[in-house]
């Protein structure tokens, strides 16, 4: 994945179908920045 595509994820912009395809550690700290647990 380039900086975009973090900076897309990030934005909240990304579909589900992408984070299973980034992969999951990736997934994992957006989802730990989007809920903040």
């Amino acid at each position: 994945a380039t900086s975009a595509d973090l900076d897309v994820s990030s934005a909240g912009l990304i579909r589900e179908e992408d984070l299973l395809i980034v992969g999951p550690g990736v997934l994992g700290r957006i989802v730990a920045e989007k809920w903040r647990l």
